[in-house]
């Protein structure tokens, strides 16, 4: 092995590794979302047949009831307009 080898693997050796911690994660707000959308019970919505957008098929029941166990507010508006952001 040359020593520009070694040296190169030394370096390598050294360097810091990303960790899982690291990388960087969707922000909390779509995390939130996804898993809302996810376990929505089906007569409130879901995701849609091609899977890239989701529906809401009871807005009034879905902001009172559904909004809340995961945001701290129930407002249907409020929840769009950061879909929206």
């Amino acid at each position: 092995m040359t020593q520009l080898a070694k040296d190169n693997a030394a370096a390598a050796a050294a360097a810091p590794r990303p960790s899982r911690a690291n990388l960087e994660e969707p922000p909390l707000f779509l995390r939130k979302t996804y898993e809302m959308i996810d376990t929505c019970p089906r007569n409130l919505g879901g995701w849609s047949s091609s899977g890239d957008t989701f529906v809401v098929y009871d807005a009034e029941t879905f902001a009172t009831m559904w909004i809340p166990r995961f945001f701290r507010h129930n407002k249907f508006s409020s929840f769009v307009r950061q879909l929206n952001f």
